[in-house]
């Protein structure tokens, strides 16, 4: 039987300053994007030479380089060995929302349903995992049609019942915008974006 922990949440929004950038890597065909604030660090011959709060806006790789990150929502590395490459530093243009999570007992299983000033809102359920019992998995559904599933390690995404790929760590481009997700299983911190389309 699932344990559900019912979640009343909060949102408050991190100042969009330059240390709220988000990375891009592109790699040939690979189009990597992660969350403003995702600690990295970039190696060169074994050498420290950048962090996320020191590399350039824009960095041109043409010879081995090793990325190592270290994203919020997993408790191991993401390490990207690069010989010809480009880094991008984006500034944040929109709301990163971060959730504070408050016990509340909502009536018939219910899930509390969060809202922000913006018109997309998000009900998020928390679910005990039953091979890991110091870990949780999450449904994110969002009232523009997408669903988010972190199922022990897999992640898994809708629009309107149709299933979406989900690029790098929990980045997910569709046709109404791009949503992008954090979730530590470890004690269930849930972090998302969503950018509609111009």
């Amino acid at each position: 039987m699932r344990t559900y922990i019912l979640l009343l949440i909060g949102f408050f929004t991190l100042n969009l300053s330059a240390e709220n950038r988000y990375l891009q890597i592109i790699q040939g065909d690979v189009n990597v994007k992660y969350p403003p604030n995702t600690i990295f660090e970039l190696y060169e011959n074994g050498k420290l030479l950048y962090t996320q709060e020191t590399i350039p806006e824009k960095l041109e790789i043409n010879s081995p380089y090793k990325l190592v990150l270290y994203p919020s929502w997993k408790d191991t590395e993401d390490i990207y060995n690069l010989n010809s490459a480009e880094l991008i530093m984006h500034p944040t243009k929109y709301e990163w929302l971060s959730t504070k999570d408050k016990i509340a007992k909502p009536e018939n299983n219910a899930s509390a349903q969060t809202s922000t000033s913006a018109v997309v809102m998000a009900e998020k359920t928390i679910i005990k995992s039953l091979t890991n019992p110091k870990a949780y998995n999450l449904i994110l559904k969002f009232n523009n049609g997408l669903n988010f599933y972190y199922t022990d390690g897999e992640a898994k995404a809708t629009l309107n019942e149709q299933k979406v790929k989900i690029q790098g760590s929990h980045y997910i481009e569709t046709e109404i915008g791009i949503y992008k997700i954090s979730f530590r299983p470890s004690n269930a911190e849930t972090w998302w974006v969503f950018e509609p389309k111009k």
